[in-house]
């Protein structure tokens, strides 16, 4: 059965304290949290002391830091980001091990987002840096590829993986990977183990397609995705795929959504829970 995960941008404005009590109450394993909300943690031990202790006593733990950004090859300086994106762009690779080693993390998401595109090289060289850091720890690196960035699909994050070190693995988001016209039969191919964490939500395509801007398509990457079920992804199958060669990866919804931001925390977390669902019935209800 795979391990289930809800992600901090299902519940986005709840508070650490709040996703772990939603997720308990519903049925997940583990949360993913930002490197902003462990920092803030590290800032308040009396917090972090009460933090540990909740997860403890709810059964659940911190799957996934989700994400570091800021020091890759190519990503903008954290003031020429939108205001509203500024603390995803704030605490780097120090931050994030210090997180992780405080909160038991084993894995460290990397995100290219609105990266500009790089030589393979230098990501490879400064995923690889962080990669060696994160062993020290007995930590795994998993890689986010998203469109228009300079991870921008399944086949550089391999290549990157494959070459940043031994715990180094991938990160499939249903969303980013339909966006790059993946199929299933891409999924199948991946050698076992390859992927480290799973992060589903549906979609449907912009009618027309979507907005071309001055570097190809553009899409709303951080809203206005929808829960598994209520668009057109084959998200059985595409799941299916990535975990019969990769038994016991954790499965998280990721569903950045206006709707879903507007919905009081276990209202989102009780509708995610049930969207879930309809792709693991076996998740314990």
């Amino acid at each position: 059965m795979a391990a289930t995960e809800l992600c901090w941008g299902t519940v986005q404005a709840a508070p650490i304290e709040t996703l772990v009590r939603v997720a308990s109450e519903n049925g997940f394993e583990s949360v993913t949290v930002t490197p902003w909300m462990g920092q803030q943690l590290l800032e308040d031990p009396a917090r972090l002391a009460r933090i540990r202790a909740a997860l403890a006593a709810a059964g659940v733990r911190i799957g996934c830091l989700d994400a570091l950004i800021k020091g890759l090859p190519g990503i903008p300086a954290t003031e020429a980001v939108p205001q509203e994106q500024r603390l995803n762009f704030t605490y780097g690779a120090d931050v994030c091990l210090r997180v992780a080693e405080a909160l038991d993390i084993r894995l460290l998401n990397i995100a290219h987002y609105l990266g500009q595109p790089v030589a393979l090289a230098a990501l490879v060289d400064a995923i690889g840096a962080v990669a060696e850091r994160a062993g020290t720890l007995g930590m795994a690196l998993c890689i986010e590829f998203i469109p228009g960035s300079g991870i921008p699909d399944l086949a550089t994050a391999v290549r990157i993986s494959a070459a940043a070190g031994s715990n180094v693995g991938i990160l499939v988001d249903t969303w980013h990977f339909a966006r790059t016209g993946g199929t299933t039969a891409e999924l199948r191919e991946l050698a076992p183990g390859a992927v480290r964490c799973i992060q589903v939500n549906d979609r449907i395509e912009p009618e027309g397609g979507p907005v071309e801007g001055p570097g190809g398509p553009v899409y709303p990457t951080m809203a206005n995705r929808r829960l598994p079920g209520d668009g057109e992804l084959p998200l059985v199958e595409l799941v299916g795929a990535l975990l019969a060669n990769n038994p016991g990866t954790p499965v998280g919804i990721e569903v950045f959504s206006d709707e879903m931001r507007s919905l009081p925390a276990q209202t989102a977390a009780h509708r995610a829970a049930v969207a879930l669902r309809r792709i693991l019935p076996e998740m314990p209800a």
